[in-house]
């Protein structure tokens, strides 16, 4: 792998780090909270596939020692977090510096304001096929007010700024920006009502093609009524490039379900998702499609925090333009999920499946059997050490052997707080 030269960093990536601080006066020193802790750990990255009639496999292994600083200060509504995050690991060097200011509240003016800047550099001799050093800035700028006993108003806005090392095709430094204004009703666990909607623009000074300005809607509800509960939302973003390598299109992601919650503690839940895409000139690679999902999952209590679940799920996916590209899928989740209040934590799901294509000799696709295994875990012992693990396997085993495939992706790591 080519390893990149040295970062160029502009002095805008800086700014909302710095922003938080300067905005923020040093508090008395019995008003703060300094946090440390030292974790160790291994990421690892499993692609195996099949490249004329070889097995072939490809894999990333990380191994990593980091520091993660939490620093907090404030009194009464006025707070001020500001946390940093250093890993260096055998392929790659990471630090993550956020900050958040809160203060007032939500009846004289809640104001957030957030900022991150994120540096990753790809050491010499990665096995990352496709490394490449950047810088990510973010500031995020919430406000909002109570009007009266019933209605909440917001407004949110971000800027973001990414900065490759090099401008490769899937590479190009851009700056985004977005403001937009909602209201929200209502308790979220009884009767809720929120909607939302924001105008944004990401411009890409060498890729100008891929600029673009953006609409997003967001609407969710929610109601209670007895053992009862309803929820609905559903988000609609609109991007118009200004070039034409891409079609401008619609994303449009609905989802809607009813719960029903038992003396027992046993719950049953019907949902339904859609996601529509839908572009205003279809191509080979984007083109008009239609999935959609539904499921029935029962939760049964094992003990006062663990439970068992089941959801049968059945899938579709339609296209009227491509008939090779449609298919259906059934399968069942079998899960197991323990909470622990803040101490402890575990959930393990296993997704047996199948997935048949409608065009019976597809010269893209081929029928498979799903298999997905996927583990969290998390814990602290003795106030001071911590675990966490992630296992996820999804082995696709196709009526077509060239087309099988499998990716297994594992996380851990152990921790020191002091």
């Amino acid at each position: 792998m080519k390893k990149a030269g040295p970062l160029r960093l502009p002095a805008l990536s800086l700014a909302p780090a710095l922003l938080l601080i300067i905005l923020f006066p040093a508090p008395p020193a019995d008003a703060a909270e300094l946090r440390n802790r030292l974790f160790a750990g291994y990421d690892s990255f499993i692609d195996r596939f099949t490249l004329i009639e070889d097995d072939t496999t490809e894999t990333v292994h990380e191994y990593f020692v980091g520091l993660d600083n939490f620093f907090l200060t404030g009194d009464g509504t006025t707070k001020f977090t500001l946390r940093n995050i250093f890993k260096y690991g055998n392929q790659t060097i990471d630090n993550d510096l956020n900050g958040v200011l809160n203060a007032g509240s939500r009846k004289n003016w809640l104001i957030q304001l957030r900022g991150n800047l994120r540096l990753k550099f790809f050491r010499e001799g990665s096995d990352y096929e496709f490394g490449n050093d950047y810088a990510q800035s973010n500031i995020h700028l919430k406000l909002g007010k109570q009007f009266g006993e019933k209605w909440y108003v917001l407004s949110k806005s971000r800027a973001e700024l990414v900065v490759f090392d090099e401008k490769t095709q899937f590479d190009y430094d851009y700056r985004y920006i977005d403001t937009g204004l909602g209201v929200e009703s209502g308790g979220y666990f009884n009767r809720y009502l929120r909607v939302f909607a924001a105008l944004g623009h990401r411009e890409s000074p060498d890729t100008t093609d891929l600029s673009f300005d953006r609409l997003v809607t967001e609407a969710e509800a929610r109601f209670s009524s007895g053992p009862l509960t309803f929820d609905l939302s559903a988000l609609g973003d609109r991007r118009e490039y200004e070039g034409s390598t891409r079609s401008d299109y619609w994303f449009i992601f609905s989802t809607g379900g009813i719960t029903w919650t038992g003396m027992s503690g046993r719950t049953l839940t019907v949902r339904v998702e859609s996601e529509l895409l839908y572009y205003d000139t279809q191509t080979r690679t984007w083109f008009n499609n239609h999935f959609f999902r539904g499921s029935l999952r029962l939760r049964i209590p094992v003990t006062g925090i663990s439970n068992f679940y089941v959801e049968p799920r059945v899938a579709t996916l339609r296209c009227e333009s491509f008939i090779e590209e449609r298919y259906k899928e059934g399968s069942v989740v079998l899960g197991f999920d323990i909470m622990g209040s803040e101490h402890y934590w575990l959930t393990f799901s296993w997704e047996p499946g199948y997935r048949s294509y409608s065009m019976e000799e597809n010269p893209i696709y081929s029928d498979f059997r799903i298999n997905r295994l996927s583990l969290m875990a998390s814990g602290t012992f003795g106030k001071r050490y911590g675990a966490n693990l992630f296992v996820s396997h999804d082995p696709e085993k196709h009526t077509r052997r060239t087309d099988d495939f499998t990716i297994t992706m594992i996380a851990a790591s152990v921790s020191l707080m002091f």
